[in-house]
């Protein structure tokens, strides 16, 4: 008989030999641990189904604890995004040498507060402990980083937090108790000085508490978002990966309080299992163009894969015209980046006076060739954190406005953007404040009509970057046709 067999044979001997409410209580404590194992469970196991699910069957509810329809598109589509890797870079950074400063700073706070000849140890360490139940706040907290002159910088995810009065508490604790005081006699008798005695004596005998301290502070940076949320407002290239997944996870967000009404709701959600297409639905799947027309401009300011993969296949699909505009130039001045709207604008207008049945006139910036590193465009030109991309938006806003105003109307059947920024930006050079949502028609991907403004009422489609099968841009245009 195995060693495992003894064990249960003698926990059931004991179970057998207990009371009637023994009996009751050891059933009852099993009976709610499983309640709790699978309360903090099935929540995980939700949640890893849900990243290997197509996003469809997620939204209309179809999964639960396995995977439905199989797809590995969601990590590919965090793992392509190119702040995704960088945001890992500072994490992975901050955690390293924020650790270091931390424990650093932890034991050179402990060691003076454990020895018995500093006579106000008491005294101070109330001041730390004051620290802990009463603080300046937030507001106080950044006035004093902004006055230091830290925001903005790496110094300002490292110094404010960089050590903790209960780690401190411990560490001094295990100080005290597990270093016998006659190792500072015999050390001070052989002349050592009380800093060499911490760096040889004292740290390599605290090496226990120090490896927890690691895995505490460890922990804490990298899970740190509020003090990249306070002091990093325009360096977007220091934020920690934290900030990067809630960017995606606002980007890609949808808020159901901005439905228009409980129809629409029901048709994202797919409730009852039935179909309830509203009037923009997109069920097309048509692999040929719409004969039309009329022609959709399209503002491709995303550069994920995903949008280029998406792009590629309206492409290939439909006789959609791709029109290039180069960033560089609407970065370059004036001047320069007026030629290039112009030019951009005069082409696709004449691309719409030869041809009667173009389905799409994209206008892109990043689908091809070399993709620009706008934080350091915004570094290299001295421009604030951001201002490249909303300068490369603002000219795709203006050349979707001269296409409209020299071809009208009537010959635009819509717009479709990819990318929130660039439908802010498109639609306010439209002279657009307000948007009225029509309808929620798959995850991510909003149909909207321009509520004021000169080309008030025109039909106008917004789609994360992230988000979305191969064909949807595709189907996008023809139901913007249709």
């Amino acid at each position: 008989m195995s060693k495992t067999q003894v064990k249960s044979n003698d926990r059931f001997s004991k179970f057998r030999m207990e009371s009637p409410l023994g009996k009751f209580f050891t059933i009852l404590l099993y009976v709610v641990m499983t309640i709790i194992v699978l309360i903090v469970l099935l929540p995980v196991l939700h949640i890893i189904a849900a990243s290997f699910s197509d996003p469809q069957a997620m939204i209309s509810g179809k999964v639960s604890f396995w995977p439905k329809d199989f797809t590995l598109r969601g990590y590919e589509a965090v793992f392509t995004y190119k702040k995704f890797w960088t945001g890992f870079r500072n994490s992975l950074f901050y955690m390293v040498f924020g650790t270091f400063i931390n424990i650093v700073m932890t034991l050179l706070c402990a060691y003076p507060l454990s020895r018995k000849e500093f006579t106000a140890r008491n005294k101070v360490a109330m001041f730390f402990v004051f620290t802990m139940y009463f603080s300046g706040g937030m507001v106080p907290s950044f006035i004093l980083v902004n006055a230091l002159g830290l925001v903005d910088t790496i110094w300002a995810m490292l110094i404010p937090g960089a050590m903790s009065t209960y780690n401190m508490i411990i560490a001094r604790t295990y100080m005290i108790n597990s270093i016998p005081d006659e190792l500072y006699e015999a050390a001070e008798i052989d002349g050592c000085t009380p800093f060499k005695y911490l760096i040889r004596i004292v740290v390599p005998l605290s090496k226990p508490i120090i490896a927890v301290l690691v895995l505490y502070y460890g922990v804490a940076r990298w899970n740190s978002y509020q003090d990249a949320i306070l002091y990093l407002q325009k360096a977007n290239y220091l934020q920690p990966l934290q900030i990067i997944l809630r960017e995606i996870l606002i980007m890609n967000d949808i808020d159901e309080t901005m439905m228009g009404n409980a129809d629409a709701l029901a048709r994202q959600r797919g409730l009852a299992g039935q179909e309830q297409d509203g009037p923009y639905s997109l069920n097309v799947k048509e692999k040929t163009s719409v004969k039309h027309g009329r022609t959709v401009l399209v503002a491709a300011g995303s550069a994920t894969e995903v949008t280029k993969r998406q792009m590629q296949n309206l492409f290939e699909k439909t006789d959609a015209h791709q029109i290039s505009v180069d960033p560089v130039r609407l970065l370059s001045g004036a001047e320069e980046a007026e030629r290039e709207i112009v030019k951009a604008a005069e082409d696709a207008v004449e691309i719409l006076k030869n041809q009667s049945n173009v389905p799409a006139v994209v206008f892109e910036t990043a689908l091809h060739g070399t993709l620009l590193d706008l934080d350091a465009e915004d570094k290299k030109r001295g421009y604030p954190n951001g201002m490249s991309a909303d300068k490369i938006n603002e000219g795709l806003g203006i050349i979707v406005k001269k296409v409209l105003d020299t071809c009208g109307k009537n010959r635009i059947a819509g717009l479709y953007m990819t990318g929130g920024d660039t439908m802010v930006h498109v639609c306010r050079k439209l002279g657009t404040e307000c948007l009225e949502v029509l309808d929620y028609v798959i995850p991510q991907t909003d149909v909207s009509k321009l509520a004021d403004g000169k080309y008030q009422g025109m039909t106008v489609i917004g789609k994360g970057g992230m988000t979305g099968y191969d064909e949807i841009a595709k189907d996008i245009v023809n139901a913007l046709l249709k």
